[in-house]
């Protein structure tokens, strides 16, 4: 999964708002995910 992140990252950059939520759910296949976890989480890794 880990090997993913920094093309996952420059997606996200070029994405929205609403690409940037499905990716992460296909990231972490999570149900229901606040946005303010994804930049808890890329903000380590990005």
């Amino acid at each position: 999964m880990f090997k993913h992140i920094k093309q996952i990252c420059f997606e996200l950059i070029l994405n929205t708002e609403q690409d940037f939520k499905f990716l992460f759910r296909q990231l972490f296949f999570s149900k229901k995910v606040e946005f303010s976890d994804y930049y808890e989480y890329f903000g380590k890794y990005c």
